[in-house]
């Protein structure tokens, strides 16, 4: 019997919402894989000024990732452009290797950047961009969750589809 196909989760970019991703979650859905993509709520323009990574990170963590992996479900994040950041932050302590080892089942089995900030664990898109925003970022003292981390120590790049 071969193996279930881990359920691919898109996270998106800063101004993308899953309507963008329409053509490459019809193409994952004919492989036969099962896509999961919501907006981030930094998106909605009618509330963004009310969010930030943090918020978008613990959305993602919470709203996506936990109720898959109480169902046991392994899932390979693609993160594009901006969404690197709250993804990976999201995804720490839910390898599949970290849940295993604990007697879990499911977990994350990969974090692909798609034209995505990669940062070593603890470093940040500010560091990134020289110690300097544009005048529209918002700065969030209060975000403990602010800097991107890394999965493990291994990132994994590619998967076959």
């Amino acid at each position: 019997m071969a193996a279930a196909k881990p359920i691919i989760v898109i996270i998106p970019g800063a101004w993308h919402s899953p309507e963008h991703y329409s053509g490459v979650t019809a193409l994952l859905q004919q492989a036969g894989y099962s896509v999961l993509l919501h907006a981030l709520p930094s998106v909605d323009p009618q509330v963004a000024a009310s969010h930030s990574i943090c918020t978008d990170t613990t959305f993602i963590r919470e709203n996506i990732l936990l109720p898959l992996l109480e169902e046991g479900k392994d899932m390979l994040l693609v993160m594009h452009s901006y969404g690197g950041c709250p993804g990976s932050a999201a995804a720490k302590g839910l390898s599949k290797k970290e849940r295993t080892a604990t007697g879990r089942s499911g977990g994350v089995i990969g974090l692909v950047f798609l034209a995505g900030f990669l940062f070593k664990e603890g470093d940040s898109l500010f560091s990134r961009l020289g110690g300097k925003l544009a005048a529209w970022h918002v700065v969030d003292v209060g975000c403990e969750v602010a800097k991107c981390c890394a999965l493990s120590q291994q990132v994994v790049m590619a998967f076959p589809v």
